[in-house]
């Protein structure tokens, strides 16, 4: 969603918006230069505060998405073990955590939107100001009426581009937060894929009391794996002790 996100509403804005800027400021220029002026202060003014907003943008995104994995985490984890905690009266624990984990993610995206309510607003003010700025400026100039009508109608055409630039910011540091998990395996040449381990079929296997017990584990590379004892609820981690042989693991 949020590749999808930047892409769309991120990427597309940005195609329009750029260039229109650019034509926007020529014909300022051309009107007269102290116009440009008028456009230039506030936009640079824009991007200066962007700069500073969007890596605190960032890390707060990246906290929201980590407190939010750990609540699905914890509800998935309960949710599995319903039955082994209601008979170990743990109910009351399981719901604490839970609403423990639940609050800091209610702490998280308040923190996070208020980042992303003071973009939005930083790039709201500044299509204002450009206006304002325009007018001090033709009127410094000495132009005539009509030309600084002209020109704040050209700069009519910048509300809608300089606004998007707030949620730009907003998309492109959820997209750099999510890629940085998701962008080792949207990198990943197809042609140098990670080696596929196989397990081959357990000639026997034994339990008592719930526990099964698998022995002569094999791997296609004839590699032997030692007795495997697994207890119900159990959780199994293979380590092959190389990256790409584990990442390959089924």
């Amino acid at each position: 969603t949020s590749v999808k996100n930047w892409i769309s509403q991120g990427v597309a804005p940005l195609a329009v918006g750029i260039p229109l800027i650019i034509g926007v400021g020529i014909a300022l220029a051309l009107l007269d230069p102290l116009l440009l002026v008028g456009l230039v202060v506030p936009v640079a003014l824009l991007l200066s505060a962007m700069r500073v907003l969007a890596p605190i943008e960032y890390e707060r995104t990246r906290r929201v998405r980590r407190v939010r994995g750990r609540l699905s985490s914890q509800v998935a984890d309960t949710m599995l073990s319903t039955a082994a905690i209601r008979s170990a009266g743990g109910s009351e624990r399981e719901l604490q955590r839970i609403e423990k984990h639940s609050n800091g993610l209610v702490t998280a995206s308040i923190e996070k939107a208020k980042v992303a309510g003071a973009i939005r607003g930083v790039a709201a003010t500044t299509s204002g100001i450009a206006t304002a700025m325009v007018i001090g400026s033709g009127l410094l100039a000495g132009l005539p009426t009509h030309s600084i009508a002209g020109a704040l109608t050209i700069v009519g055409f910048l509300a809608t581009p300089i606004n998007d630039l707030g949620r730009v910011v907003e998309y492109r540091q959820t997209y750099r937060a999510a890629r940085r998990i998701i962008g080792p395996a949207i990198d990943h040449p197809t042609d140098s894929a990670p080696a596929r381990v196989e397990l081959a079929a357990v000639p026997s296997g034994r339990g008592s009391g719930g526990t099964v017990i698998a022995e002569l584990l094999e791997l296609t590379d004839g590699t032997s794996m030692p007795q495997l004892a697994a207890q119900p609820g159990s959780r199994i981690m293979v380590a092959t002790g190389n990256d790409r042989l584990a990442s390959g693991l089924p």
